[in-house]
C-alpha cells in the first residue's frame, strides 16, 4: 500500500471528523532493508566474500533478526521501543560486526590502532542507517546512551581479550577473556551510567539494581559476540578473516 493514507476518527461507526490524508510513499516499504544494505554491499563488492561459506554468516544474521523480533513479541515490547532495539540498536551492532568480520583480513593489515578505529568507523556508519532506517521518536535520546554503553563495552572487550591471547591462543582461551572482560567493562559503563543517574537518590538496593543490569547487560553482550567468534574460530573462510583482525595466530601456526 502507498500513495495517500486516509485517516478518519470516528465512535461506534459514526464519522466524527473530517477525513485527513497523509502521504504514504512506496518508498516507506523499503525504508527499513536500508538497514543491512551495508552487510549486501560488503558481500557483493569484495571478491573473497562471494563464496559460499559466507551463508554460514547469512544465517548467523537471520537468526539474529528473527531472536530480535521474537524478543519483541514476547515481552510486548511498544512499537517505538521495538523500532529502536531493532533498528539502532542491535540490529546496527549485528550487521556491523558482520561488515567488520567480513573485511578481517583487509582491517587486519594495519597497525592495531587503525584496525580499531576503522572497527569504531564501520560500528557508528551501521548504527548511521539503522537511525536513517527508523527516523524519530521521543525515547531515542535514551536509545542513543544505550547504543553507547553497548558499543564501547564490545570495542574494549574484544581487543583486550585477544591481548591476553597473544602468548597463548585457543578457542576457549579467547572465550573465557572475552567473558570476563565483558562483564568487567559492563559494570563499569552501566555503572557510571547508575552513578550519574541515582547520584542524587543513593541506596544500597540502587546500587545492587545496577550491579544486576550490568551483569544481564554483560550476558547479553556475550551472547551476541560469541556466535561470530565461534563462526571467526571454526568457519574456513572466516579463520583467517578473524585472525588476522584480532593479531592472533593459533597455537600450531605459531609452532610451524
Amino acid at each position: 500500500m502507498f500513495g495517500e493514507l486516509k485517516i478518519v476518527a470516528s465512535s461506534d461507526g459514526q464519522l466524527e471528523s473530517e477525513p485527513v490524508y497523509v502521504p504514504w510513499p512506496l518508498l516507506e516499504h523499503f525504508k527499513g532493508l536500508l538497514l543491512w544494505l551495508p552487510l549486501v554491499l560488503s558481500i557483493g563488492l569484495i571478491p573473497a566474500n562471494r563464496n559460499r561459506q559466507v551463508l554460514w554468516l547469512v544465517l548467523l544474521v537471520t537468526l539474529a533478526k528473527m531472536g530480535m523480533a521474537l524478543l519483541t513479541v514476547v515481552t510486548s515490547m511498544p512499537t517505538s521501543i521495538a523500532g529502536i532495539f531493532e533498528y539502532v540498536a542491535f540490529g546496527p551492532l549485528v550487521v556491523g560486526l558482520s561488515v567488520i568480520l567480513l573485511m578481517g583480513d583487509t582491517l587486519g593489515r594495519h597497525p592495531k590502532r587503525i584496525t580499531w578505529g576503522a572497527s569504531v568507523v564501520i560500528l557508528l556508519l551501521a548504527h548511521t542507517v539503522g537511525l536513517l532506517a527508523y527516523g524519530h521518536s521521543d525515547e531515542l535520546s535514551q536509545g542513543l546512551i544505550f547504543v553507547a554503553i553497548m558499543d564501547s563495552t564490545i570495542l574494549l572487550a574484544v581487543p583486550l581479550a585477544a591481548w591476553c591471547c597473544h602468548r597463548r591462543y585457543s578457542g576457549l582461551r579467547l572465550a573465557l577473556w572475552l567473558a570476563a572482560w565483558t562483564v568487567v567493562l559492563s559494570l563499569v559503563t552501566v555503572g557510571i551510567y547508575g552513578i550519574i543517574d541515582l547520584w542524587d537518590r543513593p541506596s544500597l538496593s540502587m546500587a545492587m539494581e545496577v550491579v544486576l543490569a550490568a551483569l544481564a547487560f554483560a550476558g547479553i553482550l556475550f551472547i551476541i559476540q560469541l556466535p561470530f567468534v565461534l563462526l571467526g574460530m571454526l568457519n574456513p573462510l572466516f579463520r583467517p578473516k578473524f585472525t588476522a583482525l584480532l593479531g592472533l595466530a593459533r597455537q600450531k601456526e605459531g609452532r610451524q
